[in-house]
């Protein structure tokens, strides 16, 4: 029973306000995990919890010294963001 109620108030809710939940572009990103806590490179600051950040955000040279850093783990993903509205 608890599960039917759960998903009930989705069900429930207006078409319109499904659509917007729904719509996401995907983008690739890197997620980076840094070896130690506190450290920055590219402007940002990385430590053990993971940092996802789209490749539209930062520039070559950012993507680059990213890869390069030897105490950031660096890894390739995709990322689901919000979709604009036209």
């Amino acid at each position: 029973m608890a599960t039917a109620n759960s998903t009930q108030p989705a069900a429930a809710g207006s078409a319109s306000a499904e659509g917007k939940k729904d719509k996401v572009t995907r983008v690739k990103g890197l997620r980076v995990v840094g070896r130690s806590e506190g450290f920055r490179r590219a402007g940002r600051a990385f430590g053990a919890e993971p940092v996802e950040i789209a490749l539209s955000d930062l520039s070559k040279e950012q993507i680059k010294a990213l890869r390069d850093e030897r105490q950031l783990v660096v890894t390739d993903i995709e990322i689901d963001l919000p979709a604009q509205d036209e």
